[in-house]
């Protein structure tokens, strides 16, 4: 079942287009998928502190013609989560290896088809032209999120973008203060709740900044004021390993945008990335003479 006709997904996949009695309704049904198809109109109603008017108006706003049809979307999409038994599988003790391997990139793969299922194109295009314009790329992040900054810096500086990772919040607090309005910030946090990360948003938008946000989708309310969300999904699970699947979507968002970035004036960058290259390959060529001289002395 994909993200169109999966009312799970695509609940997430529009969450902020609801309206706040709609969300209502949305979050409940998140919480409590498998109890909602046993209740009519009216017990979901009084579950989610909204109306039947409201429940009809949120089925429609999915694209379904009305409950009972959004109820069977709902059932199809439990059952097809529950045939995955190993979907977001947590750690537990005594697990083989074999089981470990498996659960994990089990975990990373349904990361990234849920990310890819919701991630919207033409937030990445206005993500990109932002890039593009700019005259430095900075990129903000807070524990696990800072580890992405880290990779994003490391790629777009070989394709000759001024890029910059700010991950100690002292850094981030002293370089949102001189930063201004030709300055990209990219600000990683999935739970979007990482108050250091929003009260730099804030600081950041004070100077006029273009900010792109990557967030868990239901979150970006948390972090009013960017330009840019994109959006990324991974479903939760009891222990802290849903942290590595949300780093991997994250991770796959910088690969985008510098796969993205490159395509738009792809002869430029492309010789910046030979000149690194040539850069590192000369590196490597030199510290194996001297490694090749140290043996034969």
């Amino acid at each position: 079942m994909n993200s169109d006709s999966n009312p799970l997904l695509k609940i997430k996949a529009i969450f902020n287009d609801f309206t706040p009695v709609e969300q209502k309704v949305a979050e409940f049904i998140l919480e409590n998928p498998s109890k909602v198809p046993a209740m009519s109109i009216k017990e979901l109603a009084v579950a989610s502190k909204s109306s039947d008017a409201s429940v009809m108006r949120f089925c429609k706003a999915l694209g379904f013609s009305g409950y009972r049809s959004f109820i069977v979307g709902l059932t199809l999409a439990i059952a097809d989560n529950e045939e995955d038994t190993g979907l977001y599988t947590d750690i537990r003790p005594g697990d083989s290896v074999k089981s470990v391997v498996r659960n994990i990139f089990r975990n990373e793969r349904q990361a990234l088809t849920d990310t890819e299922n919701i991630l919207k194109t033409t937030e990445v295009e206005k993500a990109v032209a932002i890039l593009g314009s700019s005259e430095a790329v900075h990129f903000f992040g807070i524990g696990a999120s800072g580890l992405v900054c880290l990779d994003a810096v490391q790629k777009f500086r070989r394709i000759g973008v001024s890029s910059y990772a700010h991950t100690d919040f002292h850094d981030q607090l002293t370089s949102a203060a001189l930063l201004g309005s030709k300055d990209a910030c990219v600000l990683f946090t999935y739970s979007g709740k990482t108050k250091e990360i929003q009260l730099i948003l804030k600081l950041l938008k004070a100077q006029n900044c273009k900010i792109i946000a990557v967030t868990q989708l239901r979150k970006t309310n948390l972090l009013k004021g960017a330009d840019v969300y994109l959006n990324v999904l991974t479903r939760e699970v009891t222990m802290r390993s849903g942290a590595t699947s949300s780093r991997i979507a994250m991770l796959s968002i910088v690969d985008i945008l510098l796969s993205c970035v490159l395509s738009t004036d792809y002869d430029k960058y492309e010789k910046k990335l030979l000149k690194t290259y040539e850069a590192l390959h000369t590196g490597d060529t030199i510290m194996s003479e001297n490694e090749i001289m140290k043996l034969n002395s």
